[in-house]
């Protein structure tokens, strides 16, 4: 199995109770780790650097409160990492988990009866330029398609995101859109990024909101 870790910058104690005691997920290896809460992006930025520093694995897979993670192909996707050096990240597509209100509004919540799963098949968009300045500038081209934008949701060598934090560690980032567009793009000055066309998680819409208030803009 993989090993999971979850950082934890809530406030909620008896979720924090249920997930200390371990014996509710005989099944599953993971380390639960409880952070300050996340009353600022400040808070938020050492909690997302520290428990990448606690990876020991050659790679990281992100993964919010709110994903599904696909399993069927993250072997092969780490085979292809293992065989082919040259690049930092590998990954397949997404879906869009929305969960709806009796009178079918989006809620902004993690449960729900009335849901619905959408995959928009949409064009992949592998970044393989032979240097990091041709692949920031493919990224910039094409940056407003999704797929494209969550490189960082892909299985990434836990070396180079480590390399990215120095940055993260010394200057702070004032919205987390202007922090993710950093976080593709310094990957991708390390390395070439690869997608395939297989489902790899389901995004839940609505749940995250701080990202989506600034998207647009």
């Amino acid at each position: 199995g993989y090993k999971i870790l979850i950082a934890d910058g809530g406030d909620d104690e008896a979720l924090q109770n249920h997930l200390e005691s371990y014996k509710n997920y005989p099944n599953l290896n993971y380390d639960y780790i409880k952070y300050p809460f996340d009353k600022s992006l400040t808070d938020f930025y050492k909690k997302f650097c520290d428990i990448a520093d606690k990876v020991k694995t050659p790679y990281i897979m992100y993964a919010d409160n709110d994903d599904f993670i696909i399993l069927d192909y993250i072997d092969d996707w780490i085979v292809f990492l293992d065989n082919n050096q040259d690049f930092v990240s590998c990954g397949g597509d997404s879906a869009i988990l929305s969960v709806y209100s009796k009178d079918n509004k989006i809620v902004h919540e993690c449960f729900g009866n009335n849901i619905s799963i959408r995959h928009n098949k949409t064009r992949l968009l592998s970044i393989e330029g032979s240097t990091g300045v041709e692949r920031a500038c493919d990224f910039l081209k094409n940056g407003d398609l999704d797929k494209t934008w969550f490189i960082w949701y892909d299985i990434l060598r836990t070396e180079s995101v480590k390399i990215t934090h120095k940055y993260l560690n010394i200057y702070e980032f004032k919205d987390v859109v202007s922090w993710e567009i950093y976080k593709d793009l310094s990957l991708l000055m390390i390395g070439k990024s690869k997608k395939f066309d297989s489902l790899a998680y389901i995004r839940q819409e609505g749940a995250s909101e701080a990202s989506a208030l600034f998207d647009k803009e």
